[in-house]
This record gives C-alpha cells, structure tokens and sequence, in this order.
C-alpha cells in the first residue's frame, strides 16, 4: 500500500445517497482504492455513513450493508477512539470551535500528520494552524498530476 491519508469517510455517505458533490467523493474513493493508498479515519466513520445513509434514503438494511462493506475494506484503517486522541479532540474541539466528532477527524490528522481531506468549509477554514486540509477536489487534482507518467 502507497502513503497514509486521512479522509473523512463519514462523508462517503454520497457513494449512495445524494449530498453535496457526490462525483467528487465517489471519484476520491475510487481513486483511494485504485491507487492503493491507505485511509486512515476514526472507527467512529462506521456510526456517521450508517446515519447519514439511514437519514437519507430512509433504509435503514441499506445504511447497516454499506457500514459492514466499509468497515472490510482493505485500504480502509479504522482507528479507535482512545482516551490520548479524545483528550486530543477535545482540545481541538474548543481551540477551533469544531463539533465533537469533526474534532476527532482533526486530532487523528494531528496525531499522524495527516492530510485531512473534506468538504466541511468549517473544518477547512479553522483548521490550518493544526492540520493541513484540503477538499477532495483539491486531492483528485493533487494525486492525479503525481500518479501520470513522466514522459
């Protein structure tokens, strides 16, 4: 597997149902996956798509099948939420003034030095002194100029 990526995988939910961009996050999951790039996001990803598919499509077997695929992805690392990254979220949460669960995202990305991939203007905007993030449009672009040939 190529470098370690954070993306916010709770915003795959439009692999399914519609949300803002949809091409682009199914274009920035397809070409995780095709460039074998790993993704590290927090564990707690599993509960955000299978509420945000449940919400939106009102399918509740839908949201649980999507959750359970997602969750067997090879070049998907789902990382616990231990007592040094919540302590961490929380400190992110009320330095950024960023929700609980988007913290969490931030203070994984901190924790590694990660790129934080999302399409939350919020997160993007109060999160460049701790992390350096970007949307998926900005990460397409980014990995599809280094993944062409020299010729």
């Amino acid at each position: 597997m190529a470098s370690l990526q954070l993306v916010g995988i709770a915003r795959y939910s439009s692999l399914v149902a519609p949300r803002p961009a949809p091409n682009v996050s199914r274009s920035t999951v397809r070409s995780t996956a095709v460039s074998r790039i790993t993704v590290a996001t927090p564990l707690l990803a599993l509960s955000e798509v299978a509420g945000a598919i449940a919400r939106q499509t009102n399918d509740s077997k839908l949201a649980e099948k999507i959750s359970v695929f997602l969750h067997a992805q090879p070049w998907v690392q789902f990382v616990p939420l231990t007592d040094a990254l919540a302590t961490e979220a929380a400190t992110a949460a009320a330095r950024q003034r960023l929700r609980g669960a988007d913290a969490v995202y931030v203070a994984l990305a901190a924790q590694r030095t990660l790129t934080l991939v999302t399409l939350d203007r919020e997160m993007l905007e109060r999160t460049k002194e701790i992390v350096t993030s970007v949307t998926p449009t900005a990460w397409l672009k980014q990995h599809r100029s280094s993944d062409r040939p020299a010729y």
